[in-house]
């Protein structure tokens, strides 16, 4: 089980993709835009965030926090936004470094629970 300290955020979120280099082919930008989509999307479901999906960006909500997310590739360029809304107001990644923290410490404290009952 994940520890607070343990709980790794994809790269993609907090990368600086100023100065890298799209794919190219197409067909390797459009894999990468799937391969960044699928990597973020599958991190939030793992928090328990309700996840939708469009053609190139990602929404995910849970309570009152909103994320959205977009990758995309150019012949020569790399696109990438992450912004975060906590209560409808502009946030940073803060606002879910201390969700996924607090989320997982009551999981860790149910199972200490069950251990205790089961003993």
């Amino acid at each position: 089980m994940d520890t607070p300290s343990e709980i790794q955020f994809p790269d993609i979120l907090t990368a600086n993709t100023y100065r890298w280099g799209s794919s190219a082919h197409a067909s390797g930008r459009r894999y990468n835009e799937r391969k960044r989509q699928m990597e973020v999307s599958s991190f939030f479901e793992k928090l328990g965030f309700r996840v939708t999906l469009g053609e190139d960006s990602l929404k995910a909500t849970i309570d009152k926090i909103e994320v959205y997310f977009t990758y995309y590739e150019t012949c020569k360029n790399v696109y990438k936004t992450f912004t975060v809304y906590r209560d409808g107001k502009k946030s940073n990644i803060t606002v879910l470094r201390k969700y996924a923290n607090m989320r997982t410490r009551k999981i860790d404290n149910l199972l200490a629970a069950m251990d205790r009952k089961a003993a």
